[in-house]
């Protein structure tokens, strides 16, 4: 099973309109914690099967503007990584997949949006479905696509005060922006 259905916000903390906020928890990590929970069920009587879960590059390092939606991919990588072990026993795997920016209609499809900047970059939908596909072969637990963005997460965790400087200066730019 493969939950790729997502919402998104991107907006200050301070201006996430609440109801909006719930909503894109509902989509993005209530969704798949009630499809994972319908699953389980049939996939441990015949002896195993998959369940993936699309997060996202934020749900491993929040960004500003998109700090409500990081926290809803926060919550589904934690889903994703509590349950693999919770269900790893009954030869079920559970894969986190976190892409960065993707060429999709996602921008269009936000629930609030305070972006004034050219969005339109990123990588193919398809080059997703590979990545999806290629971790289902080898039993992944965590996938990031494009690769090189683990390398940056991973620094960036490795130095929190230059991950930090990062963090303020896009703010400042998206506030300068947003002027």
């Amino acid at each position: 099973m493969i939950n790729n259905a997502g919402v998104g916000l991107f907006a200050p903390v301070e201006t996430s309109q609440e109801e909006a906020v719930r909503a894109m928890f509902e989509t993005n990590f209530f969704a798949p914690l009630r499809a994972a929970r319908a699953v389980s069920p049939a996939m441990r009587r015949q002896g195993g099967g998959q369940i993936i879960n699309v997060s996202s590059v934020v749900g491993l390092i929040a960004l500003p503007l998109l700090t409500t939606y990081s926290a809803t991919k926060f919550a589904l990588n934690a889903l994703t990584d509590g349950l693999r072990a919770e269900v790893a026993d009954d030869g079920i795997d559970v894969i986190s997949v976190c892409p960065g920016r993707v060429k999709t209609s996602f921008q269009e499809n936000v629930l609030q949006n305070v972006i004034r900047e050219d969005r339109s970059g990123g990588i193919s939908a398809e080059r997703v479905a590979e990545a999806i596909l290629k971790a289902s072969r080898r039993r992944k637990r965590l996938v990031v696509v494009p690769a090189y963005l683990k390398w940056g997460i991973a620094v960036a965790n490795a130095l929190p005060a230059l991950k930090e400087w990062g963090r303020r200066q896009m703010w400042r730019r998206a506030a300068k922006k947003d002027a």
